[in-house]
């Protein structure tokens, strides 16, 4: 089964002065992970235990983990027919279902694995935020993850630079018209009519067909298309044509397939650094904030939170 890769911009509050601040947190995860006395982390939320580790050969990748119910499972071998309990096979180890995810080093950006069971979106923000205040006395610091979205509008096609299939589902309102024309009566709020773009010869690329359709579905106000999908490449790094662009809600994700030759954390660093539409869709998102957040907290306890000195020895 494959494995969605999503992305999230974040931002930290400092309680102290108010002020809300696109400022990275690899460095303080990272030293934190290395120099603390412990190799795992424990945290309870509610009555979910959340555990973090990290590996030692893949930079700003983490894993949090929740430990899995074994009585679910039993230990098979195949060979002699041998049914055990898992726990009996495990001993002292711990079966464990794992989040992997991804600390930009150079944006305040994170890319989370989605999958049922195991520690989700709101598990990584608690215990990202319990991290930044470890030490502290208040809880000062406040860490909140925000959806990175590709907002579509008519022309959201140049964003990429092949198009293999785009379907549109056409708004009631601004195409009455051309519906009632195909069908002969007025649409009802119940329908919904999607128009489908799929090219058919390898060597097509739908990118100057679907521009016009989208530019003539066009309201006034210019008004955010957000029933619009495309399979494409994002850009000429990526050698394969994706899915992974948009989902129904517009959210930017990459699919991570854990049967490939490659590991998850290699196709998860990998991803992301030929994910260029995360990036600039990043930037647009911090550009929309302009003066009224800031980039760099000037802050002592931040800078000595950033140093060794400050995680060593320490739980």
């Amino acid at each position: 089964m494959q494995m969605k890769l999503n992305y999230f911009a974040y931002t930290i509050t400092d309680s102290s002065n108010s002020k809300v601040y696109f400022e990275n947190i690899s460095i303080i995860l990272k030293l934190f992970c290395e120099f603390r006395n412990k190799i795992v982390f424990e945290k309870d939320r509610g009555l979910k235990k959340l555990y973090l580790a990290t590996p030692s050969i893949y930079n700003d990748i983490y894993y949090l983990t929740t430990p899995a119910i074994v009585t679910a499972y039993k230990a098979v071998d195949r060979a002699t027919g041998v049914v055990n309990d898992l726990s009996s096979v495990l001993g002292k180890d711990s079966l464990e279902k794992v989040t992997y995810f991804y600390v930009d080093p150079h944006n305040p950006i994170i890319g989370i694995t989605e999958g049922k069971g195991g520690a989700d979106i709101d598990d990584l923000q608690f215990f990202i935020n319990e991290i930044l205040n470890h030490d502290l006395i208040t809880k000062r610091f406040k860490f909140e993850l925000a959806i990175l979205k590709i907002k579509i509008k008519a022309n959201s096609a140049s964003k990429f630079k092949l198009i293999t299939e785009a379907r549109v589902k056409l708004n009631n309102n601004s195409v009455s018209d051309v519906i009632s024309g195909l069908f002969g009566k007025e649409p009802s709020d119940n329908m919904e009519v999607e128009v489908i773009v799929k090219r058919k010869d390898r060597k097509e690329n739908i990118k100057d067909y679907i521009e016009p359709l989208l530019t003539s579905l066009e309201t006034p106000g210019d008004k955010d298309y957000a029933q619009v999908y495309f399979r494409a490449k994002a850009d000429e790094f990526q050698s394969n044509v994706k899915e992974f662009i948009l989902d129904k809600n517009q959210n930017i994700f990459d699919i991570i397939n854990p049967h490939l030759k490659a590991k998850i954390e290699e196709q998860i660093i990998e991803k992301r650094a030929k994910n260029q539409v995360v990036s600039s869709e990043y930037e647009n998102f911090a550009a929309s904030f302009e003066g009224r957040i800031e980039d760099v907290i000037s802050d002592e306890t931040w800078d000595m939170m950033k140093t060794e000195d400050y995680h060593q020895h320490k739980e």
